[in-house]
């Protein structure tokens, strides 16, 4: 129940959020994420607080003992927990099974921030100049606010260099889609990938209408863009298709501060351990990242470091591999639904009542009792007697409720007990106490 509600706040409703869930806090364990998946560390996390509530949580007593130990017996063996082991070792034989030729590309990136064309030209050839070795320059999501401009296209023509780029691909209708374009050193554009979750609340572009990977001459190159990285349905489907490295453009703006520009970077390590294949995150003022295919941060530039740069070389070698936790939250959400529609249907239909203490008094239910109980006469007068006296009470509490309180209390209390008891066990006949 608890991976379900986790998958559903941060994946599937509206105001969905990926962050502040229990993977997160692993970012500098990548093994465990490697392992289990972001949601998978969760899914575990409550499975050990559960098994410790039961051992720990109840008073010390043999029989106590012995059922809290089926309780955890029974929570271990639970389909959902039995059906997580062969998926982990499925997906972990696959993680390492799987090889492939690996290709090397010599990338270098940029943080700018709002940048206007003139320092987008100046920074990429001081980028150059500083590593002449460089193949594929990457800069952050909303470089420009619009397609890049010719001059950079000429830039890359004449630098024979490959570039990955933000940008608004504007549409006849006035929207834009939040787009990275990539140019090739032939000074075109030969990609694009829209946004495929923009930002709710704010002006981030239409979602893109589908999701490719890039054919690069290195390898099957993902693109995602800032907040489409916290999702994992986002990163999944580049998997699909075979990816072998994700690149990240992003913006986090200056002013949304350290917090949140360092929570963000968390995400680089955990995608990668997760997918089994490196991460380059350029961001327009920090944290910056390129991340190895182990969940390793190889290289990293600071908060509020515009204009700084790296380089290094992205290695594509096998497609990444989708985590075990992938089908574990599936299942756990089927479980939830099913959970969730016994409890409605329990709502909705509240236990049965014994139609022998509901029936009037005098029908027939009220003849009959399980012990085969000859005395209906009795006890169906003893019934009408305590309707009598509550008739009783009720108007002299109603003439006079201060000075019959107390008679009011103790009659009320007599009778809730002798109806809460149940109509077996009502006296045969009157005592002296009762009729008192």
């Amino acid at each position: 129940l608890w991976t379900a509600l986790e998958f559903f706040r941060s994946e599937l409703y509206w105001l969905r959020f990926a962050w502040l869930t229990p993977g997160m806090a692993f970012d500098q364990w990548p093994a465990f994420t490697a392992t289990l998946g972001s949601y998978g560390i969760g899914f575990v996390a409550a499975f050990i607080a559960a098994a410790i509530t039961l051992l720990v949580g109840r008073p010390a007593s043999p029989s106590r003992s012995s059922g809290s130990l089926s309780e955890l017996s029974n929570l271990a063996g639970c389909p959902t927990m039995t059906g997580t082991l062969p998926v982990l070792l499925t997906t972990l034989f696959l993680t390492f099974a799987s090889s492939a030729s690996a290709k090397t590309v010599h990338i270098a990136g940029a943080q700018l921030e709002f940048p206007s064309h003139d320092e987008v030209l100046a920074t990429l050839d001081k980028l150059v100049a500083r590593h002449p070795q460089t193949e594929l320059v990457i800069l952050s999501e909303y470089t420009f606010d619009a397609d890049p401009p010719k001059s950079v296209l000429k830039w890359c023509r004449d630098h024979s260099r490959y570039l990955i780029v933000g940008g608004k691909d504007h549409l006849p209708d006035g929207s834009f889609y939040n787009t990275a374009f990539v140019v090739s050193p032939d000074g075109e554009i030969i990609f694009r990938q829209a946004k495929k979750q923009p930002i709710q609340f704010f002006k981030d572009g239409k979602p893109a209408p589908s999701q490719q990977v890039w054919q690069s001459p290195w390898g099957r190159i993902g693109i995602a863009i800032c907040y489409d990285f916290s999702y994992s349905r986002v990163i999944d489907e580049l998997v699909r298709q075979g990816a072998q490295a994700l690149i990240i453009p992003t913006m986090d703006v200056i002013d949304w501060g350290r917090a949140q520009h360092e929570t963000h970077a968390r995400l680089g390590p955990i995608r990668a351990a997760e997918y089994g294949v490196p991460v380059v995150r350029v961001c327009s003022s920090g944290v910056s990242q390129i991340v190895s295919a182990k969940g390793m941060v190889e290289q990293t530039l600071p908060f509020d470091g515009h204009g700084a740069m790296f380089a290094s070389t992205l290695t594509l070698e096998k497609a990444g591999h989708l985590p075990p936790d992938r089908l574990l939250v599936r299942g756990c959400l089927i479980a939830a639904l099913v959970l969730a529609l016994f409890a409605a249907v329990g709502r909705a239909s509240p236990p049965g009542q014994d139609t022998k203490s509901s029936a009037p008094v005098g029908s027939a239910a009220n003849t009959d009792s399980p012990g085969g109980d000859a005395r209906p006469t009795e006890r169906s007068a003893a019934l009408q007697s305590a309707a009598d006296t509550d008739d009783t009470i009720g108007s002299l509490t109603s003439k006079s409720p201060i000075r019959c309180s107390a008679l009011d209390v103790g009659c009320s209390m007599f009778l809730q007990e002798h109806r809460l008891a149940g109509q077996d066990a009502w006296p045969t006949t009157p005592s002296s106490s009762s009729q008192q």
